[in-house]
């Protein structure tokens, strides 16, 4: 099972998904059509990326992929319990109770993107809006960028066919995040790194 950043694993340029970075499309015309019909919002800009490297480039793609979810998350009605995370930051000294809080506030986190009805292509912040759907990728996107932005360290993880996130909590165990199924539980797992991508070995 592989896994990795969420800014390195979702959405990842590729023949599949985006014209070749060396086709004759320049870099230019590709993050116009990437903010058009992935994002959903083209911004006027000043930035001239032709002149970006590839890496440079796919930062760029993932960047405004990350900077839509705040909006692509008000529109599906998503919402943080302020409670729950007042009472996970007022345990920040004491490992194991901090753990606990943090797993209270993905478990809220997780049954409300778990009550967004099922889209078979609603993975990208523009057809997430559209339909106001989610399918697994689209889930463990946004509960990533919820649980970041609130200070849980959210990961992106790929298992056969399948998307969801793994949670490091306070105490250094881990969490297996299935918000499209609203499952939520510990686990333990071999981890290795294979050419820069972290693996998980999961039972």
């Amino acid at each position: 099972m592989d896994e990795g950043s969420l800014e390195k694993k979702y959405l990842t340029p590729s023949q599949e998904s985006t014209p070749e970075l060396k086709s004759e499309a320049s870099k230019q015309e590709v993050f116009e059509n990437w903010q058009e019909l992935v994002v959903g919002e083209k911004k006027e800009s000043d930035i001239s990326v032709d002149k970006f490297d590839d890496e440079q480039f796919k930062d760029l793609l993932y960047k405004e992929v990350e900077e839509r979810l705040d909006e692509t998350t008000k529109i599906l009605g998503l919402n943080v319990d302020e409670n729950l995370v007042k009472k996970m930051n007022e345990v920040e000294d004491k490992k194991k109770e901090k753990a606990e809080a943090q797993e209270e506030v993905i478990k809220s986190v997780v049954k409300q993107i778990n009550s967004i009805p099922f889209g078979t292509w609603s993975f990208a912040p523009k057809e997430i809006e559209r339909q106001k759907k989610l399918n697994c990728s689209g889930a463990a996107l946004i509960c990533g960028s919820i649980l970041n932005k609130i200070g849980i360290k959210t990961e992106y993880g790929t298992p056969a066919d399948h998307s969801v996130n793994f949670v490091e909590l306070a105490d250094g165990s881990l969490l297996y995040v299935d918000s499209r199924n609203n499952i939520v539980k510990r686990i333990e797992a071999e981890e290795e790194n294979f050419k820069g991508v972290k693996i998980r070995k999961i039972d």
